[in-house]
């Protein structure tokens, strides 16, 4: 059965290096045996990021994240010349420049923020997509610490599209 061109998926992730194979099988058996995955993934997770993603699977066009984040720094980047140019020819001064800079930034960290889109499976931790893309919707499944293939540590996933 060829894989889906996008999911999304929740997991848990566990960073304990000497502990974390037995936590993550533990929550594994947890969320299996139907305990509330979102619940198990917001008390145990260790993922910054809040741990849903969209996935684009590789060789699938379209939009992403990684393009998204890539757009807004470009518009950073042309913002800050606009105003280095205005204050070289001293049609403003610097504090305005900087309170001006200050805005455009939050209004891009709130766009950012504020985005719906996937994540390139290439830029994704291998064994996150690996198991990812294997599992059915609903499907629960873990991926275990590899130095290569899972550097950040034990991942419970649970697709949910």
């Amino acid at each position: 059965m060829p894989e889906p061109d996008t999911i999304t998926l929740q997991h848990i992730l566990i960073q304990k290096r000497d502990e974390a194979e037995g936590i993550a099988q533990g929550l594994l058996e947890r969320a299996q045996g139907g305990e509330d995955f979102e619940a198990l993934m917001k008390e145990h997770s260790e993922d910054p990021g809040g741990g849903t993603y969209a996935m684009l699977n590789s060789d699938v066009e379209g939009r992403t994240f990684t393009d998204h984040m890539s757009e807004l720094n470009k518009r950073a980047e042309a913002m800050d010349m606009e105003l280095r140019e205005a204050v070289g020819s001293g049609k403003m001064d610097h504090e305005a420049a900087e309170a001006k800079m200050k805005a455009f930034v939050e209004i891009l960290q709130e766009e950012a923020t504020n985005v719906d889109l996937p994540y390139p499976r290439a830029t994704m931790v291998k064994a996150f997509g690996d198991v990812g893309f294997s599992l059915d919707v609903g499907g629960i499944g873990l991926a275990p610490f590899h130095e290569e293939d899972s550097p950040f540590g034990w991942h419970v996933i649970r697709r949910i599209s």
